[in-house]
């Protein structure tokens, strides 16, 4: 069985804080994908397991949802976490938002959409898989618990610990 778990949600629902004191994480995003043939990118991550890949299932251009399962059937995840936010916050968190890359601004009603989509979308291709499937709600006061929780998860799933 794969060591691999997707880490999934909605831009700044809070992935890459939640995992930020973690080793061995890939950031698989669209632009990444691009970057690199796809099946190159799986196969790099197959050999470095155990391994966490930070990614998106659903993702929005502001008009339309594209979902982007291509990779689970290549990487055959054992775990897949949803990590979910108040709509308000993931807004506010975008509009703070200092990194180099774009931040796609929505509304929070969209938000909460988009959001919806990627919970839903993402528990449907788990159980196709036969893969476990988590969420975590992220609000801004249970940050540190979630990063503990997370760690526990992983720790149980893909670690061995």
């Amino acid at each position: 069985m794969n060591k691999i778990a997707l880490i999934v949600g909605v831009s700044c629902s809070g992935k890459d804080h939640l995992l930020s004191g973690l080793t061995n994480v890939i950031n698989y995003g669209i632009s990444l994908s691009h970057i690199m043939d796809i099946q190159k990118l799986n196969q790099i991550i197959v050999s470095k397991q155990p391994i966490v890949v930070n990614t998106h299932i659903v993702i929005s251009n502001n008009e339309d949802y594209v979902i982007h399962p291509k990779s689970d059937e290549t990487l055959g995840p054992v775990l897949y976490v949803h990590i979910s936010a108040p709509p308000k916050e993931i807004l506010e968190r975008r509009l703070a938002n200092v990194r180099s890359r774009k931040e796609l601004i929505e509304t929070k009603d969209k938000i909460e959409l988009h959001q919806n989509l990627s919970e839903r979308i993402t528990s449907e291709i788990a159980k196709h898989y036969s893969s476990t499937y988590v969420k975590i709600w992220n609000d801004n006061k249970n940050e540190s618990r979630n990063i503990k929780k997370l760690t526990n998860i992983l720790n149980k799933y893909i670690y061995d610990k």
